[in-house]
């Protein structure tokens, strides 16, 4: 009998609704002399009534504006569902990953998935 494998969706969203205030970092050039630049960071607090924020297995996240760009950067579909050991996609979760809850608990914002093998059945 084999142990359960760790198996995670790719990634979860969750709308968030405001207004809520956000730490934005601007990145720009800088011209210091003839052919030289230096990179000039700007960090800027800005207000929004809602967004999204995408949480990835490993706790990491990315917070998106609009749902045009959690479309068009692919988290509007099915998640797949990933073993976290190997890495490797073992299948899909069937249902959109805007339907998905955000969980917190254990530095893990991924709802854990059990799957057994067929022998275990």
């Amino acid at each position: 009998m084999s142990a359960a494998r760790d198996i995670k969706p790719a990634f979860v969203v969750q709308r968030q609704e405001g207004p809520f205030e956000k730490t934005v970092i601007k990145y720009s050039k800088s011209k210091i002399a003839e052919g030289k630049y230096e990179t000039v960071k700007k960090e800027e607090k800005i207000t929004f009534d809602h967004g999204y924020m995408v949480v990835f297995p490993k706790g990491h996240s990315v917070f998106i504006e609009t749902e045009e760009e959690l479309l068009r950067l692919g988290f509007g579909g099915d998640p797949t569902l990933v073993d976290m050991e190997t890495g490797d996609v073992v299948g899909a979760l069937g249902i959109p990953g805007l339907a998905m809850p955000m969980k917190t608990k254990n530095n893990s914002s991924a709802p854990k998935v059990v799957l057994k093998n067929k022998s275990e059945s």
